[in-house]
């Protein structure tokens, strides 16, 4: 479902923002893609670390799910689009993927913000805590549990890119 992924997190304004509706909105305008048919979300539990995910059955259910999508749509091959955090979740989704397989399903992987390199808000996060964006929730008390996420950690910037 688009809803999980069009309106992530709330803005300054205590309201949540249109996140990605804006290129949802293009794709259907523009380029004929609809919701459920061939356009669609695969949100998962962003605090949840690379190895964490993937003792889950969430790369076995993505990859069938990107199977299904193949098959319901005249076996037409997948884009994959990816925000931030998701773009480490999806190269390693990728990366764990026989060639075969990639060459059947997947036309192509669009990265949006990716944190290859890590972020300094990773750091910010485990010192002092971030909100998140929600104004109603004071980022010192989310330092205790951003601490716990292993996301965090994940995203702690590269000292080879970071001097």
């Amino acid at each position: 479902s688009l809803t999980a992924i069009s309106n992530l997190r709330r803005g300054s304004d205590g309201n949540l923002t249109a996140y990605y509706q804006f290129l949802i909105n293009r794709l259907v305008s523009n380029l004929s893609y609809s919701e459920h048919n061939n356009l669609t979300g695969g949100p998962y539990d962003w605090r949840l670390g690379l190895n964490s995910l993937n003792r889950t059955t969430y790369f076995t259910e993505l990859q069938g799910y990107i199977q299904s999508l193949y098959s319901t749509n005249n076996n037409t091959k997948v884009v994959i689009i990816a925000h931030s955090l998701g773009n480490k979740l999806a190269h390693s989704f990728l990366v764990s993927q026989e060639p075969k397989w990639k060459s059947t399903f997947i036309a192509g992987y669009i990265a949006i913000s990716p944190p290859w390199i890590g972020s300094v808000d990773a750091v910010e996060a485990l010192i002092s805590g971030i909100n998140l964006g929600d104004g109603e929730i004071d980022s010192a008390r989310m330092a205790p549990a951003e601490r716990t996420f292993e996301s965090t950690y994940l995203l702690l910037p590269d000292p080879k890119h970071y001097t």
